[in-house]
């Protein structure tokens, strides 16, 4: 009979190999419904999202095009995916800004969302940026409780960029505080917006030939400001931060009420359900020391004990190799009661 891989390894290799099996074990906590794909190329895709039927939950469906390399997540309109994050309820997609040239114009900006859907723009993650010269940029929203489209918009946010002298300044130089470049918080969020852009002056000014707005996330414009201005204005392309949420009332099914905390959780056990936005709008979260998907079943799992686990496969894979026998090494992961079952395998690997 050929040897087989085990026969030919050394008893201190296949210790390692099990260890590493326990590992992988113990370090994934549940991410999608059973069957489904964890993953979109280098994004993890956790439930209530999916991809395929049966994988998510109505309003969720995301698809991921493995045209592109790497694979590209998209949700609803070709709108591309950067990440999904259970703990915030965000989730992270590119759009594109307005090409804003002209000193008059009106639109509109969307993230390509359905308004019924449970996506909306993050007001506390974003900002509303306008570039351009002696130009009055507003944001607005039609009134959520009436349902016409020719009714009145309410401003969400105003934001006014001047230039001295008529010249913009450097991009390099510029803070956004108003001098060639403004940034304003947004007070609602939504899924789609108007946009009006007006000059400051008495006078029709000249057009400079540059000008853009966008709804961006706050924390990575901050941090590239100076190095992004250009690659902005000539792809028109940044990042926008959503915030997702449940409906109590369509996803009644998934909220429970829990006499330990007195209050709602999600499916999960050891998950706690938080109102956010409007009263009917919920999000999950698993319950401090528990890790994992709380919109699964079981799926908020105990942290301290898988950090006892890793702490053991690490300290384990971390010995260097000595003179005791391999099976005297795999006994001693049997002194704790407690790992006792998983000490079986480990040892018919070593004594086969």
């Amino acid at each position: 009979m050929p040897p087989t891989l085990l026969s030919i390894a050394s008893p201190q290799a296949i210790l390692l190999l099990a260890l590493k099996l326990i590992a992988a074990t113990v370090a994934a906590f549940p991410v999608a419904l059973p069957g489904c794909p964890e993953a979109c190329g280098n994004i993890t895709v956790p439930y209530p999202f999916g991809i395929g039927q049966g994988c998510f939950r109505p309003g969720f469906n995301l698809t991921c095009d493995e045209t592109h390399y790497p694979p590209r997540l998209l949700v609803e309109h070709n709108v591309q995916v950067l990440n999904i994050s259970l703990p915030d309820g965000t989730m992270r997609i590119h759009s594109r800004a307005l090409n804003t040239s002209s000193h008059h114009f009106n639109g509109s900006w969307s993230a390509g969302l359905m308004d019924a859907g449970p996506l909306k723009v993050s007001a506390i993650y974003n900002v509303f940026v306008s570039i351009g010269c002696n130009i009055l940029a507003r944001l607005t929203v039609a009134n959520p409780e009436v349902h016409d489209p020719n009714t009145p918009r309410g401003f969400v946010s105003i934001c006014a960029a001047v230039c001295l002298d008529g010249l913009p300044s450097p991009f390099e130089n510029t803070s956004c505080s108003g001098d060639t470049c403004c940034q304003m918080s947004i007070s609602q969020g939504a899924a789609s917006y108007g946009v009006q852009v007006n000059s400051l002056d008495q006078a029709d000014g000249i057009d400079t030939g540059f000008g853009a707005v966008f709804i961006v996330d706050r924390e990575w414009f901050s941090k590239n400001l100076s190095s992004i201005m250009e690659d902005i204005l000539s792809n028109l392309i940044v990042p926008t931060v959503l915030d997702w949420f449940l409906d109590s009332k369509r996803d009644n099914d998934m909220f429970f009420f829990d006499p330990v905390i007195s209050g709602l959780r999600c499916i999960s056990l050891n998950s706690t359900a938080a109102v956010v936005g409007q009263s009917n709008q919920l999000q999950c979260n698993c319950l401090d020391g528990f890790q994992g998907n709380p919109y699964i079943i079981n799926g908020c799992q105990a942290a301290e004990r898988r950090a006892v686990n890793h702490a053991l496969v690490e300290q384990q894979q971390s010995r260097r190799p000595d003179s005791r026998p391999p099976r005297r090494r795999a006994a001693q992961l049997r002194t704790d009661g407690r790992r006792r079952r998983r000490a079986g395998p480990i040892r018919w690997l070593v004594e086969r």
